[in-house]
């Protein structure tokens, strides 16, 4: 069965993050989950083969790893039957990878770190979806098959201008 290995990692992601959650209550990074991960001894025997005999050109070995943190990714933003995520993250000044934590177990201070870089983002995404509109005003105007190369040149002073007014 092809989805029987996918399950099976999905399971020993899972198991790594509980792990590595007991260990470190204060919180704990992405590359802390793979550290754990790779305890498994077949795990990371078979990693190490395929990173040996077939990271040459194609770089699957690479690969590999890469989609193993995808899933580590995907498994540190399951939520729970409510909808909520089950784990959050935030940014530690001077730290590059992002902190995480189960959010049951955050205190108001990281709390608060999580709601600012949230409304940061809501920010971001908002000022990009302003610009969003006034590409498909000029869109509209020239009907189904118009492409935004087609505008960009119309749109883009509108939304310089749009973003000069609100600043």
């Amino acid at each position: 069965m092809p989805g029987t290995r996918s399950i099976f990692i999905k399971k020993l992601i899972e198991q790594a993050v509980e792990e590595v959650v007991q260990k470190q209550p204060g919180g704990f990074e992405k590359g802390d989950v793979m550290r754990e991960l790779r305890k498994n001894v077949k795990l990371d025997a078979a990693l190490r083969d395929i990173n040996v005999k077939y990271n040459g050109d194609w770089q699957l070995g690479d690969m590999l790893l890469r989609q193993i943190n995808l899933m580590i990714g995907t498994t540190l933003g399951v939520r729970d039957d409510n909808g909520i995520r089950v784990y959050e993250c935030y940014v530690i000044p001077g730290q590059r990878q992002r902190r995480w934590l189960p959010l049951r177990a955050m205190t108001r201070s990281m709390l608060r770190n999580v709601m600012r870089e949230t409304r940061v983002q809501e920010r971001q995404l908002h000022v990009k979806g302003e610009a969003y509109v006034f590409f498909m005003r000029e869109l509209e105007k020239l009907g189904k098959r118009a492409t935004v190369e087609q505008v960009y040149d119309l749109a883009a002073p509108q939304i310089v201008a749009h973003r000069s007014k609100a600043a």
